[in-house]
């Protein structure tokens, strides 16, 4: 997820800007760490709040109607497709930046893998011990944390992202992103051949195929419906890097004007989001693109373009954030379990489980984030 990219490293590394004949270019976007920051933490307080049971303490006012705290924090799944959106971004920028450098697509496939697998791996296998130890001293409730039966199959293809594990339901993204590495090359050789917009609106119409009845059963045995489905995040990403990186005088002036008035875009999406977008359980492919698209995508033109939110997100809290993100979000879930069932106490009043869950989960998890 989420960009699901693992330490530092990808934030020095992945998102390394060669310098241009004709531009200048910085070699670190601090900024970018922060989204990726920001990203994770609106995971965290979704899963805080609505993972097992939502709690109306406590409540406001606005505009005359009561709305409790844990629905504020609801848009916050969202913060997965801002990884997504991010992620292809990330993988982009390297390319666009330095349009003279020859494609090693070997080495890209090497840095993936090193990069994203084995920090997954360690946390696949340390949660599954812990399940499998509570499950064998029963310890109660072990068949809600973390644990599924062990079978070869379906254990091996968890472990390589060939299925989504079932151990930690936040890792489908990763299986997920697994996919989409192996897109990418394509989208990237669309975008550098016809302008990026068209590759978008390419790869939409894909999504939009894809999940009619007749192409959905057949992508299912594969499990790419999810990936399609989500596919034109990741191009909106291509297209953001492609913008970051061209010289103003180089874009049409339509694509300039929105660079330049990423702020107002942020604005109109965010509102856009509000009116559009669905309940989540009525979400699909379709809803989730046109409602939170947008919005990420401007956010990102907003983060690199304007001084107001360049400021924010480049300020220390959300660059450590951003560096320790992909840790954060392999643990997050287990992390609130665990504190759902052995520190939350029976019988909490409202005040309790707001200091728990707004308060004392949240560090938690960027504990054991930074720990990891």
């Amino acid at each position: 997820m989420i960009n699901l990219e693992t330490s530092k490293s990808i934030s020095t590394e992945t998102c390394i800007q060669a310098q241009e004949p004709t531009k200048k270019t910085a070699s670190h976007l601090p900024a970018i760490d922060g989204l990726r920051g920001l990203a994770a933490m609106m995971v965290v307080f979704y899963h805080c709040w609505n993972m097992h049971r939502s709690v109306p303490f406590p409540q406001f006012s606005l505009f005359g109607v009561t709305v409790p705290l844990y629905r504020v924090f609801t848009p916050g799944y969202t913060g997965v497709y801002l990884f997504f959106v991010l992620s292809g971004f990330c993988l982009a920028y390297p390319f666009f930046s330095n349009p003279e450098r020859k494609d090693n697509w070997p080495a890209y496939a090497m840095n993936r893998v090193r990069r994203i697998w084995p920090p997954y791996v360690i946390s696949f296998l340390i949660l599954y011990a812990i399940g499998a130890l509570l499950q064998y001293a029963q310890i109660y409730p072990a068949e809600e944390f973390l644990y599924e039966k062990f079978k070869w199959i379906k254990f091996v293809k968890a472990l390589f992202l060939i299925r989504k594990s079932h151990i930690c339901n936040s890792y489908w993204t990763l299986v997920l992103e697994w996919r989409w590495y192996l897109c990418f090359p394509a989208l990237l050789i669309m975008a550098r051949r016809i302008p990026p917009v068209f590759m978008v609106a390419a790869v939409c119409g894909v999504s939009y195929l894809s999940q009619y009845p007749f192409l959905a059963g057949r992508l299912q045995p594969f499990a790419l419906g999810p990936l399609f489905g989500f596919l034109p995040m990741f191009a909106l990403g291509i297209w953001a890097a492609h913008l970051a990186v061209s010289k103003s005088e180089a874009l049409p002036l339509w694509e300039r004007w929105l660079v330049n008035h990423s702020l107002l875009g942020v604005t109109v999406s965010a509102l856009w989001c509000l009116a559009f977008c669905p309940p989540v359980k009525q979400i699909t492919y379709t809803t989730t693109l046109a409602a939170w698209g947008p919005l990420y995508f401007f956010l990102i033109l907003a983060v690199l373009n304007q001084p107001q939110f360049k400021q924010v997100f480049s300020s220390a809290p959300f660059v450590k954030l951003g560096v320790i993100s992909y840790s954060i979000y392999l643990l997050q879930e287990p992390v609130i379990c665990a504190g759902r069932i052995f520190i939350e106490m029976p019988g909490s009043g409202g005040f309790g489980l707001f200091c728990t869950r707004y308060l004392l989960m949240p560090v938690l998890c960027v504990l054991a984030g930074w720990a990891f």
